[in-house]
């Protein structure tokens, strides 16, 4: 994964964990991550899993579900 800084993505994407996170309107940057994960293929497929971990612990059915649920609550009391 490859992603700008901006708060949105630090939900989803770890730097260096899970993706890369580059400035916002930084060309150069953009371009070096993209290197970065095209020359080393034991670090897509480790971001990979990891993302893939990140997104079943954080995004499950289960979670989407009750945090939708704690809303409604919250907004029709």
């Amino acid at each position: 994964l490859i992603a700008t800084d901006i708060p949105a993505s630090k939900e989803i994407v770890i730097n260096e964990s899970n993706g890369l996170l580059v400035p916002v309107q930084n060309a150069f940057a953009l371009a070096n991550a993209i290197e970065k994960l095209v020359l080393n293929s034991d670090l897509r497929e480790r971001y990979g899993r990891m993302s893939r971990n990140i997104a079943l612990s954080k995004f499950s059915e289960e979670k989407v579900s009750l945090k939708t649920l704690d809303l409604y609550n919250s907004i029709t009391v």
